[in-house]
């Protein structure tokens, strides 16, 4: 009786393991090579993608000729160092 009871147990506990370590293989392939095969892998670089946000919002402020919070939208006067309304470092 206890024989069966650890030969269930145990095969409960490889299977629940396979199913596991199916799961992840099919998330890193899909990592990999994107959901479909023939479509290319996308690479995801956050540094460009932020440089490339602010860079936008600079230009936009400058575009607009007055400066505003990047977080609040104050408007910003010339010389300040931190907004008024959120207290936000001006970069």
């Amino acid at each position: 009786m206890s024989e069966e009871i650890f030969i269930i147990i145990f095969g409960s506990i490889a299977s629940i393991f396979v199913i596991y370590l199916y799961v992840k293989l099919i998330k890193f392939l899909q990592r990999k090579f994107g959901k479909n095969r023939y479509e290319k892998p996308v690479k995801i670089n956050k540094k460009r993608d932020k440089k490339d946000e602010l860079y936008s919002k600079n230009i936009i402020r400058e575009e607009q000729g007055n400066k505003k919070c990047s977080k609040c939208g104050n408007e910003i006067e010339d010389g300040m160092i931190f907004c008024d309304k959120c207290g936000s470092r001006i970069k």
